[in-house]
């Protein structure tokens, strides 16, 4: 919040007394159900320097929020699928799994495993939708033709990938 002074006259605009008096209109049936008990109970209990200070702190969000491109992606928002998957959330919660999920997430913070898995992802998503292009035309092979594939570059590169992979795999199971 600034600490200077706004003179009256800035602050008391015709645009900024119209949204004064659309708050009020808003609040009167409000203030009508409140006591003076109550509402003496309600202002003793109130930070105002707190409030003051959160919105002060939350300012730069808001605009942000606020902002055309901003509204523009809250409009297109699916809610309800992000509901969905809250209520996804809360069932991996309750069943306890959450926190292995989040243990899970915590081994992407190595930067060259998180690269490793989304290069060996995006390898398999090409070779998977490749695979299933093909996949109508693919016919039986017997053992000797498996040996003749064994002959083709691409197979050879990618069974030494994974034997070099499962070499791996082998040394850190046995630690």
């Amino acid at each position: 919040m600034s600490t200077e002074e706004e003179p009256l006259d800035k602050v008391l605009t015709p645009e900024n007394l119209n949204k004064i008096g659309k708050i009020l209109e808003t609040m009167l049936p409000l203030l009508d159900k409140i006591t003076a008990e109550r509402t003496a109970k309600l202002l003793s209990s109130i930070n105002i320097d707190a409030i003051l200070q959160t919105l002060d702190a939350l300012s730069p969000t808001l605009t942000t929020l606020t902002s055309p491109d901003s509204l523009k992606v809250l409009t297109e928002i699916d809610f309800v699928s992000l509901l969905r998957l809250a209520e996804k959330f809360t069932e991996l919660q309750k069943s306890g799994t959450l926190d292995q999920f989040l243990t899970l997430i915590d081994v992407f913070k190595d930067k060259e495993f998180a690269n490793a898995v989304v290069t060996l992802i995006s390898k398999l998503s090409e070779a998977t939708k490749a695979w299933y292009e093909e996949l109508p035309r693919v016919k039986p092979v017997s053992p000797w033709g498996l040996l003749g594939a064994l002959g083709d570059k691409n197979a050879q590169y990618a069974m030494g990938a994974l034997i070099a992979y499962l070499r791996e795999l082998g040394r850190q199971l046995m630690k």
